[in-house]
Formats: C-alpha cells, structure tokens, sequence
C-alpha cells in the first residue's frame, strides 16, 4: 500500500499520511466501527476493503487515557478483501 491513502467511510473521506496513523484511533472510534467496512484508496489508485480492526494497546502516559476517560490505542486491521 502506498502512502498517503484516502479513507472512505460513510460519506466521510479522510486522509492517512502513514501506516502508523491509519492504525492510531481512540477506543470510541473503534467502538463506534469506524474500520468497519472502510474503503482504503491508496496512492497507486489501489482499492482495499477492511472488515474491522481490533484493539491491540493503548499508546501514550497512563495506557492512553486522557482526563475525559478516552483511550488513544494502536489497532491491527482486520482480514482485508481487495478488489
């Protein structure tokens, strides 16, 4: 996958610069499904189709906590299916 790549979710579009910032969320993004069925457009014109992410850390000073009680995690991508 070749970076920068567009994030279609919904009818939201978004950008990623990198594989460490598509993989950084908060644990209400992941929650909320946000990787759930998103549509990875790289910079190559490739499209890739995630399922889901799921949790695998929290990043940051107390486990990624903040004082409103949000989690910043590192996610892995769920099985892909391209197309």
């Amino acid at each position: 996958m070749a970076f920068p790549v567009l994030c279609f979710y919904g009818d939201l579009v978004r950008t990623r610069e990198s594989y460490d910032k598509l993989t950084t969320t908060t644990a209400a993004g992941l929650k909320n499904g946000y990787f759930r069925d998103l549509l990875l457009v790289d910079s190559g014109g490739r499209a890739i189709r995630l399922t889901d992410a799921r949790k695998l850390r929290g990043i940051g000073p107390f486990f990624g906590y903040n004082i409103f009680m949000n989690q910043r995690i590192k996610v892995e991508l769920e099985p892909v299916i391209n197309f």
